[in-house]
């Protein structure tokens, strides 16, 4: 495996946050029981998959990976990949998607579409990676999809925009803090990943409670 040629290409995609954290994903997913799968929320253009995909390579084991997103770009989002070196030419990135990462040759599988209506019915879930869903209805949604297939005190959840809410004044972003304090019991608080807003999980099992309305409005 040419890692030095994978690395280039996955410096080459636009990312907004996850080649940032891509030594911490790495390091998770190596950390997966084989039989597990991975399932990340939010992808834009690739950038944080590579990385775990890079994750998937370096542990030797046939991890599936499920990625959810609409695949549509907008305007401000053309702006960040021209920024970064890249002209986005479609509004449907998915083909761009996976030209960027079919050298990874990783077990991928695409679902393109709204948050509101994604589906999962698959592995036991061992890393969750969420960078779509901030607010209450895509959060709850998502939560109630995916935490079905967490396994207790083994699922790994990566919220990589949990204290977005500290750089914005708008409540409805801090859903996800408010969330995961609700659930204390359920989730565990491992950390935040250093210069990010990105925090980390592990799910204790349980029964997960959901608020009726934001408390922070």
């Amino acid at each position: 495996m040419d890692f030095d040629k994978l690395n280039k290409i996955a410096n080459s995609i636009p990312s907004m946050g996850g080649r940032e954290i891509g030594s911490v994903i790495q390091e998770y997913v190596k950390k997966l029981k084989k039989d597990r799968a991975i399932v990340e929320v939010g992808a834009w253009l690739g950038s944080g998959t590579a990385q775990i995909c890079f994750g998937v390579l370096k542990s030797g084991k046939p991890h599936k990976i499920y990625v959810y997103d609409r695949f549509k770009t907008r305007s401000s989002e053309k702006k960040k990949a021209k920024i970064q070196g890249v002209k986005i030419k479609s509004q449907n990135t998915l083909p761009l998607v996976k030209k960027y990462l079919q050298p990874f040759k990783c077990d991928i599988i695409f679902v393109q579409g709204e948050t509101l209506n994604a589906k999962y019915e698959g592995e036991e879930i061992g890393l969750y990676i969420n960078d779509a869903d901030k607010r209450k209805e895509y959060f709850d949604y998502s939560m109630k999809v995916f935490s079905e297939y967490f396994v207790s005190y083994d699922t790994i959840l990566i919220l990589m925009d949990y204290f977005f809410f500290e750089k914005r004044n708008d409540p409805g972003l801090k859903y996800q803090y408010e969330f995961m304090q609700l659930n204390q019991d359920v989730f565990e608080f491992i950390g935040r990943i250093e210069n990010t807003v990105t925090g980390i999980f592990r799910y204790k099992g349980g029964q997960i409670k959901y608020a009726d309305k934001i408390k922070s409005e």
